[in-house]
């Protein structure tokens, strides 16, 4: 950057900002550490319960979870993921029960 007082006043401005160098390739192991941060906000490792029968759901989490393991009892399969948050609207609507961290999470 020619002229740094622009770095500086943009990071004046933006204090969650990280400044890199892609020629240099300086400020990269922040910029990894800084998206980890912000998509870890956006997930939460979750238990999925639902009927094996539903099918639209396990295709649905299947496509957008990160899926560790899953249990089958009689007619109910258990799934340990990592799910968005924005994906718990759907489950919802689905009847799916979803447990976070031991606890039981509901719609808002």
């Amino acid at each position: 950057m020619p002229d740094r007082s622009y770095l500086d006043v943009l990071r004046a401005h933006h204090a969650e900002s990280v400044v890199i160098s892609a020629a240099r390739g300086d400020g990269l192991d922040q910029l990894e550490l800084a998206v980890r941060d912000a998509l870890s906000d956006r997930a939460l490792e979750a238990e999925v319960e639902t009927g094996v029968e539903n099918g639209r759901v396990l295709a649905y989490l299947a496509q957008h979870a990160q899926i560790h393991d899953r249990t089958y009892d009689d007619d109910r399969v258990r799934l340990n993921c990592r799910l968005p948050r924005r994906c718990l609207e759907f489950l919802f609507e689905h009847g799916v029960h979803v447990r976070s961290n031991g606890q039981r999470l509901y719609a808002s």
